[in-house]
């Protein structure tokens, strides 16, 4: 068996996190204002063009931001290209000198923090970070301007979950109110603790300023709390949550340990009184599902979503039994060549599973079209659901371009039989799309598949289907039905991903 180590996934030398972070921020970027000819140059491994054309576009340009982003970007090329660090910084200084009210004053000045600590000059370097985290509270960049700074100061980072999973969870709205035992809250960046106490009240403004109990301060912001769980707008969570806002959003990141988190997720995902095999397959499918997604997303700001988009997750529907499976499978995982699989899942293959790449694209060999006979006999094994034309116009507004919608052809049918196009023939035009994609826009919960037939009568298209979900991957009814043949979960998993290989995290 193989060995899985869960620390593989997101800790790195800080010295590592310095280095990537200095990379990334320092390399040239492609700027919505900027002239297509800058990016094209530098592309081309030529800056020297790219300064003349930066220097022309602001010479004609009457606007004070377009000029400042121009010094800017023209600091970032003797920086990076030419690696003249005297010159970025006169240029720097000359954008602050002259254009002081402009919006990219904060990158400008993050820009001269990390110019002062390449050049070698800590104590420089250290007092602008500081400086920058002071003055933008709400910058993008604060929370990496915070990273160098603690670094420079000798002390660790404060890195945001060690091997534990990243859930962004949904919020009604911007502003969410907090209950739990002795709540801390403390500043991400600088560290100083901001709050104590039993209840709290984290809104983002219109401005992008992040305010506790009405004060406007720094973000990212950590929760922590002494007890089991806090609750958030009422409902109950584990773990640590990490606050800030994103494109104009509040963004709830709730960290906690993995099996904690799957304790959430197999409930939500599959009924706790199903066979107790069934939802310890569950729970090693969940598991390396959210594994896997914690590779491909290391440098974003969260791991999974806690809805459909990856896996249903909420601490409110934990349950005895189905957290006895996690617990009965605790680390246990699947693997393709040497790493997580994605091991997606779906209520019901209707008798045939999916194949990945048909659905999805990209290499995924080891999800391939299987037949399913567990599957059959079903609840799902007949659905039926009807949209006018008006609905289906409001569902793809596209399609007024099309005029009347005079037919629906399906077109090909993938590997498992299920429908791979529709094509609407309208009075104007012609439209093809692909199943998937038109039972995402109607409504998943109504168009349960795409093993369906198609027919059109009384001023209604009307389809009838079998199946439920995707087909990719396990077949959740397939399980329960597996089960209460008396088969164990390793046996459903090696049905439903016969490629994959079991490993360990540990």
């Amino acid at each position: 068996m193989m060995s899985f180590h869960g620390n593989t996934v997101r800790k790195f030398p800080f010295y590592f996190i310095c280095s990537f972070l200095c990379l990334l921020l320092l390399r040239p970027l492609s700027v919505a204002a900027m002239p297509e000819e800058v990016t094209l140059a530098l592309n081309r491994e030529q800056p020297v063009l790219a300064l003349h054309i930066l220097r022309s576009w602001s010479a004609v340009s009457e606007s004070s931001e377009d000029r400042a982003k121009a010094l800017w970007m023209e600091a970032r090329i003797h920086s990076f290209y030419f690696k003249d660090f005297s010159a970025a910084e006169v240029v720097l200084d000359r954008a602050l000198e002259k254009y002081p009210g402009t919006r990219i004053q904060g990158d400008i000045r993050f820009e001269k923090a990390v110019l002062a600590m390449e050049r070698g000059d800590k104590e420089r370097a250290f007092q602008a970070f500081a400086e920058f985290v002071s003055l933008f509270p709400d910058h993008p960049r604060r929370e990496s301007a915070g990273a160098f700074w603690r670094y420079l100061k000798g002390e660790e980072p404060l890195l945001m979950g060690g091997d534990g999973i990243r859930v962004a969870l949904s919020a009604a709205s911007n502003r969410v109110q907090l209950i739990g035992k002795e709540l801390r809250i403390r500043d991400m960046v600088t560290g100083n603790y901001l709050f104590s106490g039993d209840k709290v009240v984290l809104q983002l403004g219109n401005d992008g300023s992040l305010r506790l109990n009405g004060r406007v301060t720094g973000q990212p912001l950590m929760v922590e709390k002494s007890g089991e769980f806090f609750t958030l707008d009422g409902c109950r969570q584990r773990g640590t949550l990490r606050v800030s806002g994103a494109g104009g959003r509040l963004l709830l990141v709730n960290m906690l340990d993995m099996e904690s988190y799957l304790k959430g997720v197999v409930p939500a995902e599959m009924p706790p009184f199903w066979p107790a095999e069934a939802l310890k397959a569950q729970a090693v499918a969940a598991r390396t599902y959210a594994l896997h997604h914690m590779r491909e997303r290391a440098y974003e700001a969260y791991d999974v979503k806690s809805d459909v988009r990856s896996q249903v997750f909420s601490t409110e529907r934990e349950d005895a039994r189905s957290s006895a499976a996690v617990e009965a499978t605790r680390g246990e995982v699947l693997v393709w060549a040497g790493q997580a699989a994605l091991t997606a899942f779906h209520a019901d293959s209707g008798g045939f599973t999916e194949s990945a790449e048909i659905l999805w694209g990209g290499e995924l060999p080891y999800l391939r079209a299987v037949s399913d006979p567990w599957s059959r006999n079903t609840p799902n094994d007949f659905w039926e659901c009807s949209f006018t034309e008006r609905e289906l116009v409001q569902f793809l507004p596209e399609l007024r371009n099309l005029g009347r919608i005079l037919e629906i052809r399906l077109e090909g049918k993938t590997p498992s039989g299920r429908v791979h196009f529709l094509i609407f023939k309208g009075s104007r035009g012609d439209l093809r799309m692909p199943a998937g994609r038109f039972r995402t826009r109607v409504g998943p919960m109504t168009l349960k598949s795409t093993d369906f037939t198609l027919r059109h009568e009384r001023g209604a298209f009307h389809f009838q289907g079998k199946g439920f979900g995707h087909g990719v991957g396990m077949s959740q009814w397939g399980a329960r039905r597996m089960a209460e043949a008396g088969k164990s979960y390793r046996e459903i998993l090696d049905f439903y991903y016969p490629h994959l290989h079991r490993g360990k995290m540990e």
